[in-house]
Order: structure tokens, then C-alpha cells, then sequence
């Protein structure tokens, strides 16, 4: 029997086992000439018209085309041909403004584009942000690929080990833009692209998560670096060994890896007792548990304390769909200090023992954990100005 080819995007060839076949929708995209395409005069447009026009777009967005049905109040995510699209439509309660997150996505977005398109990287290109009936909506661009949680459990490891070199060189581009000296936005503190002022009622986090990235005792200073905040696997789309995209931006901001660190480990580290939520595809999963011992718990990536800049830039070893490595090419693939690690959503997180500390993000049951080594020297930091204030 065959192995199943990771990076298969045709809903009608999903292998039987697979735990996502239910919902062909979620992690996969094969373009085809009669999908949905916006219409490009109604594009970044608000206008009665156009909003209008977007409206009927919405329309088409039902619970058959939900990919991601948000059980705790929060927007729904559907797949509609060429497009991407987070709304509350389909909820009682709108359950809080969107207004600010979209906002961040689109000045985000608009910030790493060019930095990742660098190294042959996309982000969504964002159709319409605005208000329709009232709530907030955010249509973007829906790129070609599987999640690479969708085609992990399909991976040899040669390809595991090449996708935790990418993404450190996806961190290392992004860890290279610094907010303007002043940092215009946010009183020269850490914050998010846009600046908002009450993020624990506009983007759902918790109050200790606002305290410490921005609280009153953060004193402003020139070092904050741009984070994505929540590079989980499901977040990166992939293609034949390669990472082609990097979506989700709403989290994104001037943060830096130090306090993203220690917003991750104290809120966001879940413990290896989560098992009992039960998630099968979790336990079918042993290669992201960490316990102390390297056996392929995920991505790696390097960073350095303090600064937590990360190690100088490799090139990333692209390997295709094969079972095969030769012990070169695994030497390779696994030198240097790879002391950072992806994991489960209900993996277990420990300390592995070189005396740095983790940032993790998860989405959709997939965690990113990078490890800060205190051992590495960071590279030159060029600065880039910051986005201005979106009203």
C-alpha cells in the first residue's frame, strides 16, 4: 500500500483514515476554473456598492462551507471558492468587535508581505475588511496548499526535519524588522501593528496576557521585533517541501521574544494531563510529545536570549515526498543547535534543559514552541518603519 501524499489538496482523494475527511474544506486547496473569484472592482472597496456586493458574497457562506466552527463565541471561518472568510453571521451573538483585529491583519500583512516574499513566501492578500449588518468581516485571499498540520501526520522525517529549517528562516525574516525608533503607534512600547487600547475586550485575551505584554512597567526602548504571535502549523500552508504561506496576522505586533516567551509559557502551555480532552488524532500523534528526549517533537527553530535574535540564516533543505534520507542529509537537516520545538495542542512542555525559555502559539490544536538560546549572536537588525494607526 502506497503512502498517502501529504501535500494532496483534491478533497476527492483524502485518504479514508484521514481525521479531516469529513471536512474536505478545512487545510487543503486545489484551485479550479469555476471557483469563486471576488470581483476586482469591489476589492478593498466600501463603498454602498461595494459593501453591498459583499454582502452577497456572505450569502454564500452556510454551514456546509464552514471550515472552523468557533464553539466559544467567537467568528466562524468559511472556504468559498478563491477566498477566505472569517464572520459571525451564522451566530445569535456577534460576540465582540472585530474591527481592530482586521485592521492589524491588514497593516500586518501589509508589513511582512515583502520580507517573506524575499525568500518565495506569500501572506493572503485581504479583499474587504469592514462591517456588513453591523458585524465585522474579513475576506482574503485563499492560497493553494495543505496545512502542514493537515500533512504532517503523512511526513517522513527528512521532510519534518526540512519544514523546522524553514520555519526558522520565516522567524529570522520576521525577527529582522524593528518598529520605527519612535514607535509611533504605541508610545515607543511594545503593542500590536495597530495600536488598540483594550485588547482584552476586542481580541478575547486573557487580562494577564495584556499585563504582560503591555503593561505599565514595559519601558519603551528601540528592540521590539515584529512577532506573527501565533505560528502554529496549521498557519502555514505547504506545497511538494515547501512552506508557500504564512496566514493568520490578527495577533501580530511589536512584542519581541522576550515577552512573547512569557505570555506563551504562563497562558499557553498546556499540560500533558489535557489528554484527557481526548482528541484521538492527538494520541495518534506520539512524535509531538516531549519528554526530555529529542525524538522529532516538532519544529525547531534558534533564538537567542535577551534579544533573541536568531542563529545566522542557512538555507533550508527542501525535500520531496520520500520515506528515504540518506545519514548525510539527515546530518544536515539536524545540525546546530535545534533546541526549539512544535508540539500538540495537548502535548506536554517541558524545559529542555539549556537554560532558555519557550514562545508558543496554537491554533487549531497545533502549538509552536521556540526555545530561546542564550548561546547564539544576533545578527544585524535593520529598522523598518512601522505601520501607521488605521482608523
Amino acid at each position: 500500500m502506497s503512502q498517502p501524499d501529504p501535500y494532496e489538496a483534491d478533497a476527492g482523494k483524502i485518504p479514508p483514515s484521514d481525521p479531516y475527511r469529513g471536512e474536505p474544506f478545512y487545510g487543503r486547496y486545489l484551485p479550479h476554473a469555476t471557483d469563486f473569484t471576488p470581483d476586482s472592482q469591489h476589492i478593498n472597496s466600501v463603498t454602498p456598492e461595494s459593501v453591498a456586493y459583499w454582502a452577497s458574497v456572505l450569502s454564500k457562506c452556510t454551514v456546509e462551507n464552514r471550515i472552523y466552527d468557533n464553539e466559544t463565541g467567537g467568528r466562524d471561518v468559511f472556504a468559498l471558492g478563491r477566498v477566505i472568510i472569517k464572520s459571525t453571521h451564522l451566530k445569535a451573538d456577534p460576540g465582540r468587535d472585530y474591527a481592530l483585529a482586521d485592521a492589524n491583519e491588514v497593516a500586518a500583512t501589509a508589513l511582512a508581505g515583502p520580507v517573506l516574499e524575499a525568500i518565495a513566501i506569500r501572506v493572503p492578500k485581504i479583499y474587504f475588511a469592514s462591517k456588513i449588518h453591523g458585524r465585522s468581516v474579513l475576506v482574503q485571499e485563499r492560497i493553494p496548499g495543505v496545512g502542514l498540520n493537515v500533512a504532517w501526520r503523512y511526513l517522513p522525517a527528512p521532510a519534518k526535519l526540512s519544514f523546522k529549517e524553514q520555519a526558522r528562516e520565516v522567524l529570522r525574516a520576521l525577527h529582522a524588522m524593528r518598529a520605527a525608533p519612535d514607535h509611533a503607534q504605541c508610545g515607543g512600547r511594545p503593542g500590536y501593528v495597530v495600536a488598540d487600547p483594550d485588547p482584552v475586550t476586542n481580541r478575547g485575551i486573557q487580562p494577564l496576557e495584556r499585563d504582560i505584554l503591555l503593561g505599565d512597567e514595559r519601558t519603551p526602548q528601540d528592540r521590539y521585533t515584529l512577532m506573527h504571535n501565533d505560528l502554529s502549523q496549521s498557519n502555514l500552508i505547504v506545497d511538494r517541501g515547501r512552506i508557500v504561506a504564512v496566514v493568520d496576522w490578527e495577533m501580530a505586533g511589536w512584542f519581541g521574544w522576550d515577552l512573547a516567551r512569557e505570555v506563551h509559557l504562563r497562558i499557553r502551555s498546556p499540560s500533558k494531563e489535557s489528554m484527557r480532552w481526548g482528541v484521538a488524532e492527538d494520541k495518534d500523534q506520539p512524535d509531538f510529545w516531549n519528554t526530555g528526549q529529542d525524538i522529532h517533537p516538532g519544529l525547531f527553530s534558534q533564538l537567542s536570549r535577551g534579544e533573541a535574535s536568531l542563529a545566522p540564516p542557512t538555507q533550508p533543505k527542501m525535500l520531496s515526498n520520500s520515506n528515504e534520507a540518506s545519514p548525510a542529509e539527515m546530518a544536515g537537516l539536524v545540525s546546530g543547535n535545534t533546541v526549539a520545538l512544535w508540539e500538540r495542542r495537548v502535548g506536554y512542555i517541558s524545559n529542555s534543559g539549556t537554560g532558555g525559555c519557550f514562545v508558543k502559539s496554537w491554533r487549531v490544536g497545533l502549538d509552536h514552541v521556540a526555545h530561546l538560546n542564550p548561546s547564539m549572536t544576533p545578527p544585524p537588525s535593520p529598522t523598518k518603519e512601522a505601520a501607521p494607526h488605521l482608523d
